[in-house]
């Protein structure tokens, strides 16, 4: 990502994170998956039963969280007893997940950086993650970086938007009118062409697609309550396969 751009994303999130430290926000509520309604949740429940695996199978697991964000996703495995370090480019945020550390007592330990620029030796986690961020960032930069930092053997796991339904194009781009985010992260939404080269770049891929038909969660409110819209739009999911092209979000697992 060029520097400006940078600049401005980095202003956008100190801004809303500095609203919420001036709030009274519940710091401990709704983490993770529940940060969401029941039907946005399918990805975050998937991103999160894939790490409770990993932590299950390696007591002294050690995950790396990129663009951590306020931490709402950076403490599942840290549950587990894993050794997380967590990383995001904005102080404010980094200041709203310490607190969620100490009030959670989940030893996690929240940084600011850059991670296009990972201050770690090669081979350093068994774990990388990163939520919703690759559209924000230099994409071969930043995955060279993972890669490097990667322990041999290791997985990466992401959760991110995908960029081939008109539906979910049309809001970013209302969103990127209302000056909620830059448009260069409309040019670097991930899409099939990413999910290419990050399989090159990698051992291994599995795709997860979910929320196809999400867009239409707007009209089945109106019938029903959100639990049952979720399952709605699940089982549209399941029974057409053939349109995850489409998908709103995808869940990418990857080995080194």
């Amino acid at each position: 990502m060029e520097l400006n751009d940078k600049l401005i994303e980095q202003n956008r999130y100190n801004y809303s994170s500095k609203e919420k430290l001036n709030s009274s926000f519940g710091i401990t509520s709704n983490l993770g998956s529940h940060a969401y309604p029941a039907y946005l949740q399918a990805p975050y429940v998937k991103y999160e039963s894939l790490i409770a695996e990993l932590a299950g199978q390696n007591k002294n697991l050690k995950q790396l969280d990129l663009c951590c964000g306020d931490g709402v996703h950076s403490f599942t495995a840290a549950s587990y007893g894993a050794n997380v370090i967590a990383l995001d480019y904005a102080e404010n945020s980094i200041l709203i997940a310490k607190k969620r550390s100490i009030e959670l007592n989940l030893d996690v330990d929240f940084r600011t950086c850059d991670v296009e620029d990972l201050p770690f030796e090669d081979n350093s986690f068994d774990l990388i993650t990163c939520i919703g961020s690759l559209s924000y960032l230099n994409q071969e930069v930043f995955l060279s970086e993972v890669k490097r930092v990667l322990k041999p053997g290791g997985v990466f796991i992401c959760v991110d938007s995908f960029n081939h339904n008109i539906f979910y194009r049309l809001n970013r781009y209302y969103h990127y009118l209302n000056n909620r985010r830059s448009f260069s992260t409309l040019k670097r939404m991930p899409n099939i062409k990413l999910l290419q080269k990050i399989d090159k770049l990698f051992k291994e891929i599995k795709v997860s697609y979910f929320g196809t038909f999400v867009f239409i969660c707007p009209f089945l409110k109106i019938f029903f309550d959100d639990n049952k819209v979720a399952k709605i739009v699940s089982k549209m999911d399941y029974l057409f396969p053939m349109l995850n092209k489409f998908a709103f979000k995808v869940v990418i697992r990857v080995e080194k």
